[in-house]
């Protein structure tokens, strides 16, 4: 059964990787950084990669190298993470501009149509508010960080 709105285990492992980074403040080595993540090697350096090229991660070759946060933890928001790993966050694939209505002719006359784009739309602010530095931070507690995202 697929879900139009699933985050996938590849998101989940880059912002396990970026919480990581951002906690840590410091150059950490990828195959340690697997380890203690819990995530295949492979899928670590391939994730890396993905951060790396997006800008959000600096990666430092050879003997002492490692990978490091390229930007401050609070330019980047789960939404961020999750849209560079998985792409556009639709809670249904009719919100894409490759899928047609087959309901009426135009879809923005659809009402399935507009309460899916309302309610993304207010899931993509939702998560643009929370930032590694919001997660990071050992003042906030969850019910700190979970007041930024209340409906």
């Amino acid at each position: 059964k697929e879900s139009a709105m699933r985050i996938t285990m590849e998101a989940d492992y880059a912002i396990r990787i970026l919480y990581h980074l951002s906690k840590e403040n410091m150059r950490c080595d990828s195959g340690a950084m697997a380890e203690k993540l819990g995530i295949p090697k492979r899928y670590c350096l391939k994730i890396l990669h993905a951060l790396s090229c997006a800008g959000l991660v600096c990666s430092y070759p050879g003997k002492g190298g490692g990978y490091e946060l390229a930007v401050s933890p609070a330019l980047v928001t789960l939404r961020r993470i999750i849209e560079l790993i998985d792409g556009p966050i639709w809670l249904s694939r009719c919100q894409s501009d490759e899928v047609n209505c087959t309901r009426v002719q135009n879809k923005e006359h659809c009402m399935f149509h507009c309460i899916f784009a309302q309610l993304g739309k207010q899931l993509c602010e939702k998560l643009d508010r929370i930032t590694l530095s919001d997660v990071i931070n050992p003042e906030n507690t969850t019910n700190d960080v979970l007041k930024k995202i209340q409906f």
